[in-house]
């Protein structure tokens, strides 16, 4: 659940200031391709959780290929019927789904392999709690656009912001992300 510290906060806040990263770095032409973005930004939560290593630790590399080509397919078929239906953001979409169809199956598949239930998983708690402080904190910064008018000094200042809030939370050990030692 540590990663949750990092991965939530960066996703929060990489969905929100998408239009000004995507100017930022590659200019105003790519402005259309902030939805796509925004759609391939969608797995970053996943990625909380290694599903691959705790399979190949329990010897079940059958089940990663399963996996594997449940993502492929699912990801196949939206790509073609999101594709001729919304255009361009729907493969990225469709990929966005066919990860999550992929860590479903991991999930079911573990739960089945351990004997229990879905809840005891994974830390909800603790990844809703962190989801939440990263929501409460990064959603926020979306008003210092209102303060700065340059792309760039905005996405910086408001990282700033985020970044220290967040190394602060650690040093504090909030959510148990470090333990502070006493001197």
């Amino acid at each position: 659940h540590r990663s949750a510290w990092l991965i939530f906060p960066l996703w929060i806040w990489t969905m929100l200031w998408a239009p000004e990263l995507i100017r930022v770095l590659f200019t105003n032409t790519y402005g259309e391709a902030v939805p796509v973005f925004r759609a391939y930004l969608l797995m970053l939560p996943l990625r909380v959780a290694v599903f691959g290593a705790f399979l190949v630790a329990i010897g079940e590399v059958r089940a990663m290929i399963i996996g594997a080509a449940i993502d492929v397919g699912v990801n196949l078929c939206a790509s073609v019927v999101l594709a001729s239906s919304i255009g361009i953001l729907g493969p990225a979409l469709a990929t966005a789904l066919g990860t999550y169809a992929q860590v479903g199956y991991y999930l079911v598949f573990i739960r089945r392999s351990l004997r229990v239930r879905v809840t005891e998983l994974l830390p909800w708690r603790e990844l809703a709690k962190a989801l939440g402080i990263a929501l409460v904190v990064t959603m926020p910064t979306g008003a210092i656009r209102i303060w700065i008018a340059s792309d760039a000094i905005s996405v910086c200042v408001s990282a700033i912001v985020v970044g220290t809030v967040f190394a602060t939370l650690a040093y504090y050990g909030v959510g148990g992300l470090l333990v502070r030692r006493n001197a």
